[in-house]
Order: C-alpha cells, then sequence, then structure tokens
C-alpha cells in the first residue's frame, strides 16, 4: 500500500497547519489481509513507515515549512497509530 495522506491541523492559537504524509505499508500477503479486515495484528509483521512535510502561513510556526519528519505506524482495528519525529 503507498500512503499519501494529507491532514489540516488547527493550532491552539488557532494558526492551521497543512501534513501531508508519503508512504508504504507492506508485509506478507497474509498479514496484509489481516490489517485490510482491521484485525489487530503485532507491527512487527508488517513494514509500515512514512515522512512528512508541513506548510504554513503562520509565523509562530514558519518553521515548520523548512521541517521533514518521520515515523512509523501501525493499524488497530479501524484506526492508525503513529509514532512520528522531527529531523533536526
Amino acid at each position: 500500500m503507498y500512503l499519501d495522506a494529507r491532514y489540516l491541523l488547527q493550532a491552539d492559537d488557532d494558526s492551521l497547519i497543512y501534513l501531508q504524509t508519503k508512504g508504504f505499508r507492506y508485509g506478507p500477503p497474509e498479514i496484509q489481509a489481516k490489517v485490510a479486515k482491521g484485525e489487530v495484528v503485532d507491527p512487527s509483521q508488517y513494514y509500515f513507515r512514512f515522512y512528512m512535510t508541513f506548510e504554513t502561513g503562520s509565523k509562530k510556526y514558519d518553521w515548520l515549512n523548512r521541517a521533514i519528519g518521520i515515523g512509523y505506524a501501525m493499524r488497530l482495528g479501524n484506526a492508525v497509530v503513529y509514532d512520528a519525529y522531527l529531523i533536526k
């Protein structure tokens, strides 16, 4: 699976931040089938990695326009749980 997800975040001060994540999720077909059905699967059984870019017009968060993040994720039923890190 190729991941291309886009989010519009609203900060506590009402600043808007556009977040785009791109990445991949792959693994053995039987594991991918379980994940696709929404079954909880040990995340060590498949690969789910992504990178993040940001856009904002906010002066406070302008530094995000030059930032890149990376992370990994796992599916838990109908939810996706991300662990993300900013690269400095």
